[in-house]
């Protein structure tokens, strides 16, 4: 996996508190341009500070600072620095990303993690299901993921349907979800999505950036 360090090496040696992990290991292993955000985590808010501390005495530059993530332009690629979830280590985050095709990670010594099943799914162009802890925004992510040429298995449908049941559109205090605990797109509150057409649905999401995964 050296050529994978060495793609990534810039960055994590910018931000040597931190481990990159999601849809920018993804693209490289497809071997296609790498369009996805380059997305960084870190174990606690001290990691966090430092390699914001480092990485501003780069060449990069901050082009945004969200509650939820601080975003810069380092060596052409758009780095995300996730700011409030937190992992024990590239392992452990990426046991929380919902497709396998997203559980991919690499660590400051260039090793790589992956789902057991991430190759085989990426070879296959098929959406398999990881976790399905926020099923709204996954299902809000599918169409997403076919326009980069994934499909969903019987199975991912199968379970996203079940997923579905769990929602509680009666109670929509308790339905604004997002995609992921650590932050991302959000949905607004749901009075009436049920009955709501594809579009109002869309149109529920608020105007945060998408989380990248992906």
């Amino acid at each position: 996996m050296s050529e994978c360090y060495g793609w990534f090496r810039e960055t994590l040696q910018a931000l040597p508190t931190g481990w990159i992990a999601g849809g920018s290991l993804r693209d490289y292993f497809q071997r296609k341009p790498c369009n996805s955000d380059v997305d960084v985590f870190f174990r606690n808010p001290d990691d966090l500070a430092e390699g914001i501390w480092t990485i501003e005495r780069t060449n990069s530059t901050r082009i945004y600072d969200k509650p939820n993530i601080r975003g810069y332009m380092f060596k052409g690629q758009h780095i995300q620095l996730i700011k409030n979830r937190f992992f024990d280590g590239p392992e452990e985050t990426i046991a929380e990303f919902d497709f396998t095709v997203c559980c991919a990670a690499i660590d400051q010594s260039g090793l790589v993690y992956v789902h057991e099943d991430f190759f085989e799914d990426l070879a296959a162009n098929r959406l398999s299901i990881n976790q399905l802890d926020y099923p709204l925004g996954t299902l809000a992510r599918l169409p997403r993921y076919i326009g980069k040429g994934f499909q969903p298995c019987k199975g991912t449908l199968l379970k996203l349907a079940k997923a579905m049941q769990s929602v509680d559109f009666a109670n929509p205090v308790e339905n604004e979800l997002q995609f992921y605990s650590h932050g991302g797109q959000r949905f607004g509150r749901f009075e009436a999505v049920d009955s709501a057409p594809k579009r109002q649905l869309v149109a529920a999401m608020s105007h945060e950036a998408p989380y990248p995964w992906f």
